[in-house]
């Protein structure tokens, strides 16, 4: 089969429609740079994929809606339908596993080719022209990404200390102000550097997230090679085992699960307040049941001493 588009084909092409030039592109810039997404188009000639609904692929270049995947045979009529059609006929697709390995599918080893490499673009029925395609440029970042010499992220530290503290505990108490800080690095052009990414989330978990919070980015200086993350959390009123965890994926980044595991106790008998505002009524009450005792005692005092004197007069 071949991928086909009778309206989106360079004037190079040898009648059949098969030189097609790429109408969707990827914009994730953790796979292709900006140069790329914003470049010259890509020129493509080979089969066609289709890939579903599972999280784990990305979609990087893909035909127009007016493409389509037929098997063509010479001098001979082919009556069938059409095995993927429209913007549904993937190019180059990729997966990233659970634990990182990555894999792409290109349907085109001329994709890869000098002669694609130096060609010119020159789309027909249209003025739009390149002196040279992106094909270049696409492959330098496509194969970068695949063999993860970019988008590869690691945990360079982590720490969580009370505030106004710095020793990390394994136990903390509920309700107690913590703050949490992890580093992260990203492996760019051969070499590591801080990480720009602002969606990192910290989560505090037991059987579900109790906590859920966005990491602040901290400036950096330029010699840094990891940006630390911070938030300041409260923890919840409920005591038990937490994991206190960093589950970063977004694609085109390696996943990071970064965890740790800690305690968290109710107050102590100490530690609990004098007096609790909520319990006021009762303090009233027993304050009232007080006062009310002692002028009950010292009414019925008086009142005896008054009956014995009553008795002496009487006799």
């Amino acid at each position: 089969t071949s991928v086909i588009d009778h309206f989106n084909y360079d004037k190079s092409d040898d009648g059949k429609h098969t030189l097609i030039i790429a109408k969707g592109i990827t914009n994730n810039e953790a796979i292709l740079t900006k140069n790329v997404i914003e470049g010259p188009p890509v020129l493509f000639r080979g089969i066609a994929h289709k890939i579903g609904t599972v999280p784990l692929l990305t979609k990087i270049l893909w035909a127009g809606e007016t493409a389509y995947s037929y098997e063509t045979k010479a001098d001979q009529q082919v009556d069938q339908e059409p095995l993927v059609v429209g913007s549904k006929v993937m190019l180059v697709s990729a997966l990233q596993a659970r634990k990182n390995a990555r894999v792409t599918f290109v349907g085109s080893i001329e994709l890869f080719s000098d002669r694609f490499f130096d060609s010119p673009i020159q789309r027909t029925n249209s003025a739009e022209s390149f002196t040279k395609s992106g094909n270049e440029d696409f492959a330098k970042d496509l194969t970068k990404w695949t063999f993860q010499e970019k988008g590869v992220l690691k945990v360079t530290s982590r720490n969580h200390h009370k505030e106004n503290e710095t020793e990390e505990l394994e136990v903390y108490r509920i309700k107690d102000n913590i703050v949490y800080t992890i580093e992260i690095s990203e492996y760019v052009n051969d070499h590591w550097q801080a990480f720009n990414g602002t969606d990192v989330q910290f989560e505090a978990i037991m059987l579900d997230p109790y906590i859920r919070k966005t990491l602040t980015p901290l400036p950096i200086s330029p010699e840094q090679q990891a940006r630390k993350y911070k938030a300041h959390i409260q923890l919840p009123d409920v005591y038990g085992v937490f994991t206190f965890k960093v589950n970063y994926k977004r694609s085109g980044y390696s996943y990071i699960e970064d965890s740790s595991v800690v305690a968290i106790r109710p107050f102590r008998h100490n530690e609990y307040p004098r007096y609790i505002s909520a319990a006021y009524p009762y303090y009233t009450g027993a304050a009232s049941m007080i006062v009310g005792f002692l002028l009950f005692s010292v009414i019925w005092f008086f009142n005896k001493e008054n009956s014995k004197r009553a008795k002496k007069k009487m006799s």
